[in-house]
């Protein structure tokens, strides 16, 4: 499967800060899994490799808050709903990244790699 490149990066993020996400083969499987949606999937993984401590657990509204960070601003801004980003933080717990936890009808998720 030829691999599409990324020509930008998310805000605050650089190019060799990415490869460093890009390097790893489960976050590079979720990149590449479909054509579109990639900037906020490259989003999601930079979120997760660089903010998320390994075997801590995040609420799913913090996590939708450290995306902003990444977020960038403009017309062509990508909206970030509760259900878009629970959503994608599903989709990357497939991988094998992240595991997730259901308590008082909120999600928890934890960073496993």
């Amino acid at each position: 499967m030829r691999v599409q490149p990324f020509w930008t990066t998310p805000k605050g993020v650089t190019f060799d800060m990415f490869a460093q996400v890009t390097a790893k083969p489960e976050y590079s499987a979720f990149l590449d899994r479909k054509k579109r949606n990639k900037r906020i999937r490259g989003m999601v993984a930079c979120m997760v490799h660089f903010d998320m401590e390994i075997g801590e657990e995040y609420l799913g509204n913090t996590l939708r808050e450290y995306l902003i960070k990444y977020n960038p601003i403009g017309i062509s801004a990508i909206t970030l709903s509760h259900q878009k980003v629970g959503a994608l933080l599903t989709m990357i717990g497939r991988y094998g990244i992240l595991s997730k936890r259901k308590s008082n009808n909120k999600t928890y998720y934890r960073r496993l790699i």
